[in-house]
């Protein structure tokens, strides 16, 4: 099995121990399981059963054929009503999620942050209205919310290290907002302030990238 070439939405990836659970990153340590055929963590200390793996995005649900025009071109032409957007559940990867939750009932301005339960069917369009879509690790560092925000010309925002690092040869650098895992997760960062701070200017570069880089994640 060393010889072949493993397609998933997740691949090895770095993990750092800490003796503060709330630091470090929970969902590998269940995520990662060699008897069960998935990825160890730890290269040299196990036995790799895919040495090959290649991480792929989730699918975006916004699909076109082509030659098709995008058909999320209308949408992309109306105003930013949102500065940032969380769309999810707060059960997995709980810590982080349940900060962004509590920061964002603190603003009590939905133009500032929105919070949309999964279970709410608003439509994935309203990823559209907002700058900013943040984009926690849940019970694997890989999201389809990630392709979602993307082709809805929203800016993923994202907290771990371990999600940037995936998807080599899909993203444009530049079409992700960072924020510091260790730092966010010990209150040391306001996302309304970090996020507003963001220049105008930047928010255009980081459009632009976006835009180049979210035809990749709506692949058929």
């Amino acid at each position: 099995m060393r010889q072949f070439l493993k397609f998933a939405y997740d691949e090895p990836l770095e993990y750092r121990r800490s003796s503060n659970l709330r630091k470090k990153e929970p969902y590998l340590s269940d995520y990662v399981r060699d008897a069960r055929g998935y990825v160890p963590w730890n290269n040299t200390q196990r036995g790799l059963p895919f040495p090959n793996v290649r991480s792929f995005p989730y699918p975006s649900a916004l699909h076109w054929s082509f030659g098709e025009n995008d058909p999320s071109s209308l949408l992309l032409r109306k105003k930013k009503k949102t500065l940032m957007l969380f769309m999810g559940h707060f059960t997995k990867g709980a810590h982080v999620r349940e900060i962004i939750k509590r920061q964002c009932r603190s603003y009590k301005n939905d133009s500032v942050c929105t919070v949309v339960n999964e279970k709410v069917k608003s439509g994935l369009e309203i990823k559209a209205s907002a700058t900013f879509c943040l984009e926690p690790a849940g019970d694997t560092p890989s999201r389809k919310s990630i392709s979602d925000s993307l082709a809805f010309g929203c800016i993923p925002v994202l907290f771990a290290n371990s999600t940037a690092s995936l998807y080599r040869g899909f993203w444009d650098p530049r079409a992700r907002f960072l924020i510091d895992y260790d730092d966010f997760a010990e209150g040391k960062v306001d996302l309304a302030s970090t996020l507003g701070a963001v220049s105008s200017s930047d928010v255009e570069e980081l459009q632009a990238a976006v835009e180049r880089t979210k035809k990749r994640f709506t692949y058929r």
